[in-house]
């Protein structure tokens, strides 16, 4: 569906003279943003439909954002990535109301410690330069240190948006993990 999209935006675009060169650019480009808004769309409609919607707004903010700087696990299709996106939210939720902070906090600090020394992890077919690589450590550092403040200032206040807060940041560590086991398969398929 989303190829499809894609492709008739792209033959619209070409008829209408709107570009006229590297399509295939274009067509990249139109179908990432199409799999995001479906990504949002699908994981909000879930949270409204089972009385979360506050936690999927926060859920995609916190997700999103340290994402862009931890890197790890990306799926091999847009399919795949709105099916693992929105499972991971009701796995968040699940975490959320079965598990209590005695288990959340430790495991928190350690998958932090963890995600802090390996990121970030580079996609196979997107490696960085040395300088991005050290400039995407510190953002993601600075994240992972604001987001712990958060968690812990609103224990206190708002603990659902704490406990949240916890399991993205364990979640992505485990993401992060599977993502470097994926490029090390990658690497050794092909230096055999």
């Amino acid at each position: 569906m989303i190829n499809y999209l894609s492709n008739k935006f792209i033959s619209i675009c070409l008829e209408e003279k709107i570009i006229d060169v590297d399509s295939d650019i274009y067509k990249y480009g139109f179908e990432s943003i199409l799999s995001s808004y479906l990504c949002i769309a699908i994981v909000l409609f879930t949270g409204i439909f089972i009385k979360y919607k506050l936690i999927a707004f926060f859920y995609l903010l916190i997700f999103y954002f340290i994402r862009k700087y931890s890197g790890g696990y990306h799926c091999d299709s847009y399919l795949k990535c709105i099916i693992w996106t929105d499972f991971i939210f009701i796995l968040s939720v699940i975490m959320i109301d079965n598990l209590n902070y005695e288990l959340l906090i430790p495991l928190c600090i350690v998958c932090s410690i963890f995600s802090i020394k390996k990121a970030p992890i580079c996609h196979f077919n997107k490696p960085f330069t040395n300088s991005q690589r050290k400039i995407f450590k510190q953002k993601y550092c600075h994240i992972i240190y604001i987001l712990l403040s958060l968690g812990i200032i609103s224990t206190f206040l708002y603990p659902l948006l704490s406990k949240l807060i916890f399991v993205i940041i364990i979640i992505n560590a485990f993401l992060m993990k599977k993502g470097e086991q994926k490029n090390e398969k990658r690497i050794t398929k092909i230096c055999g």
